[in-house]
């Protein structure tokens, strides 16, 4: 759904890091208004954007969390695999949601097996 994809960064345990961004964005807006000089806001753009990704890199999630969660979306996975009796087997299965997974959010469409899609609608 586009509509709840949250960019990179983003994410609404990084609060901290969201206020200081729009802080650090409209003082050097502000700051471009006073002195006319349109190269504040691009600066203090840049500058906010790598604050972001720093407050991201210390306070973000760990990768070993998101390991842990796509072994566990595996193995629900599976579950459903052999309850609804997909036509898939498990090693297909976990490339496919891997190949998914993997997927860009700004991906506009994707192909998907009917297995694949049966066990991701159950």
């Amino acid at each position: 759904d586009p509509e709840n994809v949250v960019p990179a960064g983003l994410r609404h345990d990084n609060i901290s890091g969201i206020t200081t961004y729009a802080a650090m964005v409209l003082f050097c807006a502000f700051l471009t208004v006073v002195t006319a000089d349109s190269g504040t806001i691009a600066f203090g753009s840049l500058a906010a954007t790598r604050l972001l990704f720093c407050f991201n890199v210390v306070a973000g999630e760990n990768s070993g969390d998101q390991e842990l969660e796509t072994r566990n979306f595996f193995a629900i996975a599976e579950e459903l695999r052999q309850k609804v009796h997909a036509d898939i087997s498990a090693d297909e299965l976990r490339w496919s949601l891997a190949r998914f997974l993997d997927l860009p959010a700004s991906a506009e469409s994707v192909e998907l097996s009917l297995p694949l899609l049966t066990v991701m609608r159950s």
